[in-house]
């Protein structure tokens, strides 16, 4: 994943990057960094967790 997909990724939910720095667990900062570099693989996992996360809780609704 590079900073421009954790962008788009970021953009799928409709959030700031305020927010996706607080889901993720890091500094605004630190996730600015992210989108104009690349994110470790730590984030990139993290991404996908969120993914099955918030797929499960909108297949429950």
């Amino acid at each position: 994943m590079t900073g421009f997909e954790l962008r788009i990724w970021r953009r799928g939910y409709n959030w700031t990057q305020e927010r996706a720095a607080e889901e993720l667990g890091v500094c605004l900062r630190t996730y600015k960094t992210y989108e104009k570099t690349a994110p470790p693989k730590t984030v990139i996992l993290a991404t996908r967790g969120l993914d099955a996360l918030l797929a499960k809780e909108i297949s429950d609704v």
